[in-house]
């Protein structure tokens, strides 16, 4: 299994919070989100967030183009 960083699953939420943004009426932006490690939580700032959300838009085009060539 691959090692990754806190990074990752932060990205991931983000990710899931903006599908739930476009989905429910009740969940909206601006996010709200915290990282928990061993040295303690730590709540992500505006400029924090809005690189996981570039890092979550860099996903969908990474996965839409993977989707798109899925059957070449």
């Amino acid at each position: 299994m691959t090692t990754r960083t806190a990074e990752y699953g932060v990205v991931g939420v983000v990710r899931v919070l903006e599908a739930l943004e476009r989905t429910s009426p009740s969940v909206g932006g601006p996010f709200s989100v915290a990282s928990i490690r061993e040295e303690g939580a730590h709540h992500l700032d505006e400029k924090e967030i809005a690189k996981a959300l570039k890092y979550a838009q860099r996903w969908r085009d990474l996965e839409q183009e993977a989707l798109d060539r899925l059957f070449d």
